[in-house]
């Protein structure tokens, strides 16, 4: 129970954040006021608003502009021929369907949002609610009731998600298999022992994902100054300054308690370049300072190990659970209104 419950507040926090984020940007997105609110999908008999889809397509409008900007929605082939807002409607879509029969399968079940989450996500929804322009609610039919409606559904389906993926157990065979197909894993898997515990000293330039597309832009010309001879200091101080802010910094680390993300920097030689990396904080390149041979230790590489097994072992519940979802939306009853973007506008 312990474990569920740790589980059920992760997929709270993860389920929050996105729909908190999305509330951020509620002004740049909507729609003329109408008189009524219209339902504009149904899922095996559950309604969704104009309004209701509103909300989704902020989630997904506040992803796409993190990732690439607000000049995105002037991409005209963004992907398959498709524009940014066609990508992002079909998304937003997809995400609403996804919601909403996940939460039918957790309602068949007898699944529900724990008391305490509950009024977490309630409480959430409420400031986002209040932080709105009245006006702006007024005229499009968003309401405090509909806010805590989407939250709730939104943890929900995340609930349903997680209880599916913790009842899978793979086999060992599985496990391997899936490691096999992990990069991380394939890097290092095959090295001797004298490899694995180089210690690797990386200094790094780094930018943080709020900081646009245009951190990103002057980092990939920081990277290529450093590459042709230049300090990291030499680099930063050359294409940054208040208005893009940078940080530098120094990692030691073996190939074995580096992050994953990072493992690039250990295929280089000392003097040598990444390319731009993503991690949690950002993105950053590293410039290789030095190596030294490291101490051989049992532990770390059983630890190690350890961490990817159980990687493994949570992408083949993921992906167990991604073909159950996909077996019930194939099954879903879904409606969708011709005029079911009308009015609904990104700016």
């Amino acid at each position: 129970m312990g474990q569920m419950n740790r589980r059920f507040k992760l997929a709270a926090a993860r389920a929050s954040a996105l729909l908190l984020a999305a509330f951020m940007l509620f002004a740049g997105c909507g729609r003329e006021p109408e008189g009524k609110d219209p339902v504009v999908v149904t899922v095996n008999g559950w309604e969704a608003s104009r309004a209701e889809v509103m909300l989704y397509m902020l989630q997904v409008q506040t992803e796409f502009e993190r990732a690439a900007g607000p000049g995105v929605w002037e991409i005209e082939d963004f992907s398959g021929g498709k524009t940014a807002s066609e990508v992002a409607k079909q998304g937003a879509l997809d995400n609403l369907v996804r919601v909403k029969v996940l939460n039918a399968k957790a309602r068949e079940t007898g699944l529900e949002v724990p008391a305490d989450l509950a009024s977490l996500v309630e409480r959430q929804a409420d400031d986002h609610y209040s932080a709105l322009e009245p006006a702006y609610r007024d005229g499009n039919h968003i309401t405090r009731d509909l806010v805590r409606k989407v939250f709730l559904e939104f943890q929900l389906a995340a609930i349903m998600g997680e209880s599916v993926a913790a009842e899978v157990q793979p086999t060992q065979e599985e496990i391997r298999q899936r490691l096999d197909r992990m990069e991380a894993y394939a890097q290092i898997a095959g090295l001797d022992q004298e490899k694995l515990h180089e210690d690797y000293t990386l200094g790094y330039l780094r930018v943080g994902k709020a900081d646009g597309p245009q951190a990103r832009e002057l980092l990939e010309e920081a990277r290529i100054q450093v590459e042709e001879g230049a300090s990291l200091e030499e680099a930063g101080e050359a294409w940054f300054g208040e208005e893009v802010p940078y940080s530098l910094g120094t990692l030691e680390a073996s190939r074995l308690t580096a992050d994953p993300r990072h493992l690039e920097a250990f295929t280089k030689a000392p003097g040598e370049v990444t390319r731009i990396l993503e991690d949690q904080d950002g993105f950053l390149f590293f410039l290789v300072e030095g190596i030294a041979p490291g101490e051989p230790d049992p532990e770390i590489y059983r630890r190690w190990l350890d961490g990817q097994t159980e990687a493994a072992k949570e992408l083949l519940r993921r992906e167990t659970f991604e073909r159950i979802y996909q077996e019930w939306k194939l099954n879903a009853q879904v409606q969708v209104r011709e005029d079911l973007w009308s009015g609904i506008r990104i700016q």
